[in-house]
């Protein structure tokens, strides 16, 4: 592990868009859904892109994951290319 990911934890793994407005859904990698009342920013680590630093708007839990959304990432096609499939740590 490089020493600037040492003090990430993977929080969630998002698998796919889910509406209109850039929300995501995210499969939980965290037992305590109260980790994410106080998670601010997280970074998006996917293969083959620089990692992508993002302000998490706001989150609610759903059937088997959890759904976020992220400042500046307002349509499916944004969640899509920012964000599925990449691995949610928190900073």
């Amino acid at each position: 592990m490089e020493a600037e990911n040492a003090d990430r934890i993977a929080v969630a793994y998002i698998g796919r868009t889910k509406g209109v407005r850039g929300h995501v859904k995210a499969e939980l990698l965290s037992s305590d859904l109260r980790r994410f009342d106080s998670l601010k920013s997280v970074v998006v680590q996917k293969q083959g892109q620089p990692d992508c630093a993002l302000q998490l708007q706001h989150w609610k839990p759903e059937v088997s994951g959890i759904l976020l959304k992220f400042d500046g990432i307002d349509t499916p096609e944004d969640a899509r290319k920012t964000l599925v499939k990449g691995d949610r740590k928190s900073t």
